[in-house]
C-alpha cells in the first residue's frame, strides 16, 4: 500500500513542472502576449487616428457641401429675382411713361377737324369735354341731371367703347336713329350702359356707368338727332 501511494506522489511530481518549466511557460505567456499587443495597438491608433481625422473633416466638408450648393442656388436665385422685376417693375413703368394717346380738343369743330368725324352733346347737357384718338375715334363727355355720359364715333366696326363686364341683357331699339342694340354689363355691383348705333358710315357708342336707369339713358339716346 505504502509502494502504491509512493508511486501516485511520483506520478503528480513528474507531471507537475519544475519551477525553471513554470517560468519559461511565464515568459512564452508574457512574449505573446506582447505580441498580441503589439499587433493589437497599431490597429487601436490607427482607429482612433480614423476617428480624429473625420471629426475635423466632417465639419469641413459640411462647408464645401454649403459652398457648392450656394454656388449652385445662387443663379438661380438671381435670376429668379430679376424674372419677377422684369415682370412686375419693368411694364408698369414702361406704361407710366407711355404717353396719353387722347388729345382734348377745344369743341366740336376741332374734333371733325381731327377725325373728320362730326358729333356734339345733346342741347341738356352740361360739363362737356372733347377728345380725340388719332383721327380714328371722336368722343365726348357730358352730363345729363347728374348722369355722366360718354359718345364716341368712329369708322371702325369693332367695339372701341372701352366698356367691359358680364353682359346681363341684350335688347334691341328702334328710334328715329334707326335700330340700335342696347347691351346692360354688370361688373359685381356696378351697372354699365351701352348702346350702339350706325348711319352706314360711321359707328356712334353711347355709354353710362354712374348708374343711370335705362330710360334716361334712351332719353339721352333719343335727344341725338341723325
Amino acid at each position: 500500500m505504502r509502494d502504491e501511494k509512493n508511486s501516485i506522489r511520483d506520478a503528480i511530481e513528474t507531471i507537475e513542472p519544475s519551477d525553471a518549466a513554470k517560468e519559461r511557460m511565464l515568459e512564452n505567456i508574457k512574449r505573446k502576449a506582447a505580441e498580441k499587443e503589439a499587433i493589437e495597438q497599431p490597429k487601436t491608433e490607427k482607429i482612433l487616428r480614423m476617428n480624429r481625422v473625420m471629426k475635423r473633416a466632417l465639419p469641413i466638408a459640411a462647408c464645401l457641401v454649403l459652398v457648392v450648393t450656394m454656388a449652385f442656388a445662387l443663379p438661380q436665385l438671381f435670376a429668379s429675382k430679376t424674372k419677377r422685376a422684369d415682370s412686375y417693375d419693368t411694364e408698369p413703368m414702361a406704361s407710366a411713361e407711355k404717353p396719353n394717346p387722347w388729345v382734348t380738343v377745344k369743341d366740336s369743330e376741332s374734333l371733325k377737324e381731327n377725325t373728320g368725324i362730326a358729333i356734339d352733346a345733346p342741347a341738356a347737357a352740361d360739363e362737356i369735354a372733347y377728345s380725340s384718338l388719332g383721327d380714328e375715334i371722336a368722343d365726348v363727355t357730358f352730363t345729363v341731371e347728374g348722369h355722366e355720359y360718354t359718345l364716341r364715333a368712329s369708322k371702325r366696326i369693332d367695339d372701341f367703347s372701352g366698356l367691359y363686364g358680364k353682359t346681363e341683357k341684350e335688347s334691341t331699339v328702334v328710334s328715329v336713329n334707326g335700330t340700335a342694340d342696347l347691351e346692360v354689363f354688370s361688373d359685381g355691383d356696378e351697372i354699365y350702359l351701352k348702346i350702339t348705333w350706325s348711319d352706314g358710315d360711321t359707328v356712334y357708342i353711347l355709354t353710362n356707368t354712374d348708374g343711370a336707369t335705362e330710360e334716361a339713358f334712351l332719353e339721352v339716346y333719343n335727344s341725338f338727332n341723325p
